[in-house]
């Protein structure tokens, strides 16, 4: 009798440190998480002609230009092995998104500024004061 205690308390701690102890928030953390305003289809256009185009989700960004599509989480998220690295910030009126490039100890930023003009328009721009920026329309 005193066998079969051991046996199934060993067979218990084994179970229970096989079992799946995955964080749930990890699953959820992204390096890319636009704010509530920015979430939806942004579109410029040139005249008539639809130029370029953003699409925000609550975990990613797809930029098309043209007929070019990119996807940011894609390409830049998770990256570290290839010399890339995120950071992001955002208030009520900007978001910003940037990935770094590190090679040979020379670190190179990509900035892409998201200002907010009100609900239905917002200005893109590389550089933190604004300028020069692209007038995008919510769809």
């Amino acid at each position: 009798m005193r066998k079969f205690k051991i046996f199934s308390l060993l067979i218990l701690v084994l179970l229970y440190s096989c079992s799946n102890n995955d964080d749930s928030d990890s699953d959820n953390q992204s390096c890319i998480n636009p704010p509530d305003w920015l979430i939806g289809t942004w579109i410029h256009y040139d005249g008539d002609v639809e130029e370029n185009k953003y699409i925000f989700s609550e975990n990613n960004i797809i930029e098309f230009t043209y007929d070019i599509s990119r996807d940011l989480r894609e390409t830049y998220c998770d990256k570290e092995f290839a010399g890339i690295t995120t950071e992001q910030e955002y208030t009520s009126e900007f978001y910003l998104f940037k990935w770094i490039l590190t090679s040979g100890g020379t670190s190179i930023p990509n900035d892409l500024y998201f200002f907010k003009v009100d609900d239905n328009t917002m200005n893109f721009s590389n550089w933190s004061d604004g300028e020069p920026s692209i007038t995008y329309i919510k769809q």
